[in-house]
């Protein structure tokens, strides 16, 4: 009788345990394609700005008032997520892979290839192992300002060290409409 009673609580302990272990991963898991979708949003924001921060593009938000996004949207067919430009395709880091897309806010212009308002959607969809998976979607704008782009930045300086001077990253490469192949090369 006590040896089943044991063999009961052991068999309830294991189980117990499985999925206490299941549980982990899976918060793991997604806790690392969130960092992923963060790092897409990075990535795109930091593309953004070495545009906004040419000549032309200062001039024009030093005139307007707003940035002036027609460069980000080429391609656009809708002013929806769907009907957006995807800007970085699957783009692998850590065993992980994000995508951006960006879009036109219905700023009332009937143009989605063309930013009205100095306002643009970015959206970073995050996939990993196991079907794990996590999207941010950020409205965003832009300022004549040394750090132009304002939107999310929940785990901005949150480099090696959490300063702005990560030294754990390096080149990255990827194509735009109408940019063809870039290089991207972040940190130090």
């Amino acid at each position: 009788l006590i040896l089943a009673l044991v063999t009961i609580i052991g068999i309830a302990a294991i189980g117990t345990s499985t999925s206490e272990r299941r549980t982990a991963t899976n918060f793991m898991l997604y806790e690392r394609v969130f960092y992923t979708a963060e790092a897409g949003l990075a990535h795109v924001k930091e593309a953004f700005k070495n545009t906004l921060r040419t000549p032309a593009y200062i001039s024009v938000m030093a005139l307007t008032g707003k940035p002036d996004w027609t460069f980000a949207l080429h391609g656009a067919t809708n002013t929806t997520y769907g009907g957006g430009v995807t800007w970085i395709a699957d783009q692998p880091i850590d065993g992980n892979a994000y995508t951006i897309t960006v879009w036109d806010n219905d700023d009332g212009d009937g143009d989605p290839a063309h930013d009205a308002d100095g306002l643009i959607f970015i959206r970073s969809d995050a996939t990993g192992p196991q079907n794990s998976s996590c999207s941010i979607e950020t409205l965003v704008t832009a300022t004549a300002t040394s750090d132009p782009i304002h939107g999310y930045n929940a785990q901005e300086g949150g480099g090696s060290g959490k300063n702005f001077t990560s030294n754990d990253a390096g080149a990255i490469h990827f194509g735009a409409p109408g940019f063809g192949l870039r290089s991207l090369h972040v940190g130090g």
